[in-house]
């Protein structure tokens, strides 16, 4: 299960990483013009997709392996997003 759980967190990592890199890009395209910026953010968009699907893929495997956690982990987190909604 905790591989699983690494697995998924390198994922999220790669993802940031890949965020972050391509905003830098982005960012420098803005001051060279319009077709870099197409350019750019439809890189973005492919390399988002391959990684958020990856991502994915990961978190339904870890969810059929692991169902009873699963089920928990969601209940936890339903149960303090409810309180917290209360409260305010």
């Amino acid at each position: 299960m905790e591989n699983a759980m690494r697995t998924t967190e390198n994922k999220i990592d790669q993802l940031d990483h890949t965020i972050n890199g391509q905003g830098r890009k982005l960012s420098a395209a803005i001051n060279e013009g319009s077709e870099e910026i197409k350019h750019y953010a439809s890189d973005i968009a492919h390399k988002f997709k391959g990684v958020s699907g990856d991502a994915i893929k990961e978190s339904v495997s870890f969810a059929k392996r692991y169902p009873i956690y699963t089920a928990l982990g969601a209940a936890t987190i339903g149960f303090f997003a409810g309180f917290l909604v209360k409260r305010s």
